[in-house]
């Protein structure tokens, strides 16, 4: 029963993971070991945490990657989201910066104005509901 066990443990690993392998200097890998165990958190733990800081770092650059089973994950998908637009309406806002003042009256001026104020209002809601 408890290779039975094992085996079903192997089987969902193989198929929801991936095995990273890196190659670090010795003095390195005894140095990260020595901070992990001092830490109190196991060393694939440690990295899993670091790779996701990471990820989440680069999301909004990026496409998102949201996730809606859990309330937390919700929140957090949210809060990216909520960045990404942040990051959109900036980029707005810096091109009608960049408009010459001759040309601040015309079409476009006026069409990046209307997007970053209803990103802005956007960005608002979005904010009440997290």
């Amino acid at each position: 029963m408890g290779s039975m066990s094992n085996e079903s443990k192997q089987k969902w690993v193989n198929e929801n993971r991936k095995q990273i392998k890196i190659v670090v200097a010795p003095s390195v890998a005894e140095a990260f070991k020595a901070a992990c165990v001092e830490s109190g958190q196991s060393i694939n733990k440690t990295l899993m945490n670091y790779m996701e800081s990471v990820i989440e770092k680069k999301l909004p650059k990026t496409t998102p990657q949201f996730r809606f089973t859990t309330r937390p994950q919700r929140r957090k998908s949210l809060a990216i989201f909520i960045e990404y637009l942040r990051e959109l309406r900036d980029a707005e806002f810096d091109y009608s910066e960049s408009i010459p003042e001759n040309l601040q009256g015309g079409e476009r001026y006026e069409q990046s104005l209307e997007s970053i104020e209803n990103l802005d209002k956007a960005l608002e809601t979005l904010e009440d509901v997290y």
